[in-house]
């Protein structure tokens, strides 16, 4: 039997309503996101596995070497936006964090799909 992700987000969804001041605090889709890097790893795995190759089992990353998080969908418990009281700096609303500035390399065109956050040194 395998466990796929489907099946983890079906349960995702009773894990987060028993305890939602923990896990369900936070965004469904970032959760549903690092669910589906999750199952991107195995796949690779058990298809090393499949060819012959060395196969290299997915490694735990515990929560200190996991350096980024992931929302899918802008206004999905993260929102693009700028602070009134800063108008020339731009900030991000993250579900459980609050308001953080953003360092932008370059202007956004278009509009935001997806936000990605990597862990700055200890910091978020």
């Amino acid at each position: 039997m395998s466990v796929r992700y489907g099946d983890q987000s079906a349960e995702l969804k009773h894990i987060r309503a028993d305890d939602a001041g923990g896990q369900g605090r936070w965004s469904f889709s970032s959760q549903q996101a690092t669910l589906r890097r999750l199952d991107k790893a195995f796949r690779a795995f058990f298809d090393r596995v499949k060819a012959g190759r060395t196969p290299g089992f997915p490694r735990f990353k515990g929560r200190g070497r996991f350096d980024s998080v992931e929302w899918p969908k802008d206004g999905d418990g993260c929102r693009w936006d700028s602070q009134p009281e800063h108008p020339t700096a731009t900030y991000v609303r993250l579900q459980g964090i609050g308001h953080v500035r953003v360092h932008q390399h370059r202007p956004v065109r278009g509009r935001v799909k997806t936000i990605s956050v990597k862990r700055e040194g200890s910091r978020w």
